[in-house]
């Protein structure tokens, strides 16, 4: 029996491969839209038989890529950093300004 991870891995590619195909036949190629789903069909069919072959090569791994995707090799170290409460500011009051000497009238 197939991994179920992996039937559903082959078959996103397959659907994708199907899709890009045909959309890049049709808007490029001057096929007509059967012969477009002819060979956007078999794309996907290549498709499929690929990702089932690259999933019990020695190298890679278990899923439809022929190379390995690294992911399990990643190490996340998680630090908590303490975080201390904001204080809130108190307002200070301004020292009040002192009026400035008034001048003088010349006589």
């Amino acid at each position: 029996m197939l991994p179920k991870h992996l039937i559903k891995d082959v078959s996103e590619r397959a659907v994708a491969t199907a899709i890009q195909t045909f959309a890049a036949l049709y808007v490029v190629g001057d096929l007509s839209s059967a012969k477009t789903a002819a060979v956007a069909g078999v794309a996907a069919a290549l498709s499929v038989v690929k990702g089932f072959v690259a999933s019990y090569m020695p190298f890679g791994d278990d899923s439809a890529s022929a190379a390995k995707a690294g992911y399990e090799r990643i190490k996340v170290k998680v630090v908590e950093v303490p975080v201390e409460p904001v204080k809130k500011a108190t307002k200070k009051k301004a020292p009040a300004k002192k009026a400035a000497p008034a001048k003088k009238a010349a006589k």
